[in-house]
């Protein structure tokens, strides 16, 4: 899949590739009826703190970026996220 970047998600080179990895990996096929991947970027930048395949549209709030699988598109999905992530 060909992901792009929404402009207001600002995410590094690392951090985008740690989210390749996870999408792409064994992990997706537990996940078959997803619609997309939530997750929470490290206070570093540069990986992935938490995340989860989303599978209701409801669920994609929980979460400060959201990669959706028919767009391809990485948007963010709070204006000000309050959670930093250790």
């Amino acid at each position: 899949m060909e992901i792009t970047i929404n402009k207001n998600a600002k995410i590094g080179k690392a951090l985008l590739q740690d989210v390749k990895e996870i999408c792409g990996s064994i992990y997706t096929m537990n996940a078959p009826n997803s619609i997309g991947y939530g997750f929470d970027k490290h206070y570093s930048g540069k990986s992935i703190a938490r995340g989860m395949f989303i599978d209701f549209e409801s669920e994609i709030k929980d979460w400060d970026y959201y990669l959706d699988y028919k767009t391809g598109v990485i948007s963010k999905t709070a204006d000000n996220p309050k959670r930093i992530y250790f």
